[in-house]
């Protein structure tokens, strides 16, 4: 037999919670405190977390996390830290606020799932890769790591899944220089090559010695001047000898 005469057993305890709010009135209200539920103090905690964390962030990207098991969220850990990164969990309404005070303007409850964020203190590229690989990885084991969206501190500016996902693609940047040196070099060493070709063949265009140059070539020119006076001569020489 219930609690109450003519209830069953099973309906005891929601009838008594009716009649319990039924009679504290509007003044009152009568709470029954979730496991999950944050305290005024662990709520502002949170956000003096997420904002102080977001401060030091370049990039920030957002995940749905559902279904991801505590060891597969350590593994993810383990890895954002190598690039200088870490995966938090903040309620959606105290990440805003957090964003807020940090100076971003970006809304996550426009997200429907609940939501993990990756703290970056480097450029969106530096943890991208990382992010995408370990939800290419579950995906492999039949397990959801959806990333929706991402924040580029340093342009100031919010991404969608897509446009993460392009940057997330992209070569390392170390690849990407040593691609750009190959690029560069590549117009350098075809104008060397030209110019030691160029070097042999004008080389290879002089005469075998010096001496082999034309006595005439080694002459001085002889000026007008000269030549007159050398007529002279000989005309005085030939007056003399007619006399």
């Amino acid at each position: 037999m219930g609690i109450l005469k003519g209830v069953k057993p099973a309906e005891d305890i929601q009838n008594f919670l009716y009649f319990l709010c039924y009679n504290c009135g509007k003044s009152r209200r009568f709470f029954i405190k979730n496991k999950n539920m944050l305290t005024k103090a662990e709520k502002k905690e949170q956000i003096e977390l997420g904002a102080d964390l977001t401060k030091k962030s370049k990039a920030l990207v957002f995940a749905d996390f559902t279904g991801i098991s505590i060891e597969e969220i350590k593994k993810l850990k383990s890895e954002l830290r190598k690039a200088g990164a870490q995966f938090k969990v903040i309620k959606k309404r105290l990440l805003k606020l957090a964003l807020k005070n940090a100076g971003v303007d970006f809304d996550p409850t426009q997200f429907e799932a609940q939501v993990g964020t990756v703290f970056a203190t480097g450029e969106l590229s530096s943890v991208a890769a990382q992010v995408y690989k370990f939800s290419k990885d579950l995906e492999k084991a039949k397990k959801n790591f959806v990333i929706l969206g991402a924040y580029d501190g340093v342009e100031k500016a919010a991404l969608d899944k897509n446009q993460f996902l392009v940057i997330a693609k992209l070569p390392s940047r170390e690849i990407l220089l040593a691609q750009l040196v190959g690029v560069m070099s590549g117009p350098i060493r075809a104008f060397m090559y030209i110019a030691d070709q160029l070097s042999k063949k004008s080389v290879a265009a002089e005469p075998a010695s010096s001496a082999g140059e034309p006595a005439s070539s080694a002459r001085e020119p002889v000026s007008s001047a000269d030549k007159v006076a050398a007529d002279n001569v000989k005309t005085v020489e030939n007056n003399q000898q007619t006399q």
